[in-house]
C-alpha cells in the first residue's frame, strides 16, 4: 500500500492537472483541493475499525478499495460541493480521478500481505488485482507505532521521491499556463 505521503502527494497532482480544466480555480480552492487530497486517501478509511481495535491491517485492502467505494465516495464529495462551486464548473470528474488515484497506487505496490491484491471489482467479483510491475514498496506495520519505524523509512523516501517531482511539475505548468492566459 502506498502511504498517506504517498496518497496526498498523487491527489495534489490530480487537483493541479485536471482542477483547472474544470473551472475549479474559481471554486473554494482550498476547499476543494482539501477534498481532493482526501478523497485521495479515502479508501484508506478501511483502517480506522482495524485501530479502534488494535490491528491497523485486520480490514484493510477490503471493499473500500473498490471501484464502487471509488466512485461513491467521489458522487457523495461532489454532491456536498454543488453549492459552493462556481456555476458550470465539472468538480466531479476532479474528484473522480482523485478518489481513483488511491486505487492505481495501490494496484501498482508490492503487496506481500495474504491475500494480495486489492478487490477491485468488489461488490461484483472477490478477485484480487495486483500490477506485475510494482513502483511502491508496501509499508510493514499492524499498529500505529510501526508506521514510524525505521523498516518504512525507505518505502517513504522512495514514494516522495515517485509523487514529488509529479505534483510540484504539475503545480508549475499549472501557475505557467495561468500566467499566459492573464497576458
Amino acid at each position: 500500500m502506498c502511504s498517506p505521503a504517498g496518497h496526498i502527494l498523487i491527489g495534489a497532482a490530480c487537483w493541479f492537472a485536471f482542477a483547472p480544466r474544470a473551472g475549479l480555480e474559481r471554486a473554494p480552492r482550498f476547499a476543494a483541493l482539501a477534498a481532493t487530497i482526501l478523497l485521495a486517501n479515502g479508501p484508506d478509511l478501511d483502517y480506522l475499525p482495524g485501530l479502534a481495535v488494535g490491528d491497523l491491517n485486520r480490514w484493510h485492502y477490503q471493499g473500500t478499495h473498490s471501484l464502487f467505494f471509488a466512485v461513491l465516495l467521489a458522487l457523495a464529495v461532489a454532491w456536498a460541493f454543488r453549492r459552493r462551486i462556481a456555476p458550470g464548473a465539472a468538480v466531479l470528474p476532479v474528484f473522480l480521478v482523485a478518489s481513483l488515484s488511491h486505487l492505481a497506487a495501490d494496484l501498482l505496490t508490492m503487496d506481500f500481505s495474504p491475500p494480495p491484491g486489492i478487490p477491485l471489482l468488489w461488490p461484483l467479483s472477490d478477485a484480487r488485482f495486483i500490477s506485475p510491475v510494482p513502483l511502491f514498496v508496501n509499508f510493514q506495520k499492524a499498529t500505529l507505532e510501526q508506521l514510524f519505524t525505521a523498516a518504512n523509512l525507505g518505502p517513504l523516501l522512495r514514494e516522495i521521491l515517485l509523487t514529488a517531482p509529479l505534483a510540484a511539475g504539475l503545480a508549475v505548468a499549472t501557475r505557467f499556463r495561468r500566467s499566459r492566459h492573464a497576458a
